[in-house]
């Protein structure tokens, strides 16, 4: 599932995956900055269309399907893993019923796991493998 290669890229793997997970756990407590989310096309378009609550899971399906051609490009399966299982949070989290809970706690909630655990899997293989 690793590709032990190259341990100083898993090294910083985990540590951009563990920025994210921070980022989407901030993200879980509510609702982005309006300033912030209409600088993203899918967020214009979903505030357009009236569907504020979809850019959470809009933008978490961008971030997972595009981990999906970095995994080929840089041979890491972990990141397909990850890039799938976000893109299937954020395809959940956009068809959940809404209710009194916003879409983004969902993606983030689930999400940031996510993250932490692809990242962990990277630095404990990444450090192993440049203590070896």
């Amino acid at each position: 599932m690793i590709d032990l290669a190259y341990p100083r890229d898993l090294v910083m793997t985990a540590a951009i995956f563990g920025v994210a997970a921070f980022v989407w756990s901030g993200w879980a407590q509510e609702r982005p900055p309006a300033g912030w989310v209409s600088r993203a096309a899918l967020a214009v378009w979903a505030n357009v269309a009236g569907r504020g609550d979809l850019i959470a899971p809009l933008i978490l399906a961008v971030v997972g399907i595009h981990f999906l051609p970095l995994a080929a490009a840089f041979g890491q399966p972990i990141m397909a893993w990850a890039g799938g299982a976000l893109t299937v949070v954020a395809v959940v989290a956009a068809v959940v019923p809404a209710s009194g809970t916003a879409r983004s706690f969902w993606c983030g909630i689930v999400g940031a796991p996510i993250f932490l655990i692809a990242g962990g899997v990277c630095l404990v293989a990444g450090i192993a493998e440049l203590r070896a």
